[in-house]
């Protein structure tokens, strides 16, 4: 199903700043993110211009436009 719909799943382990998260998300113009409420913060998310769902995996509050809670 993922390679089906042109996706490819590319893991970010925890010890990654935002530095590699921004190559990463701009290299593969990446349109879906998940991370968890406390990376959030962590996430330029105004800076991934092809970025449409940010998904929040965990307990999250105040979410924003295009972030969804799992």
């Amino acid at each position: 199903f993922i390679i089906e719909g042109g996706a490819i799943i590319v893991p970010l382990y925890s010890s990654f700043r935002e530095s590699p998260v921004k190559a990463r998300m701009l290299d593969g113009r990446g349109k879906i993110l998940v991370t968890t409420p406390n990376r959030r913060a962590q996430v330029p998310a105004e800076e991934f211009p092809e970025l449409e769902h940010m998904i929040i995996v965990g307990e999250a509050e105040d979410l924003d436009a295009g972030e969804l809670a799992w």
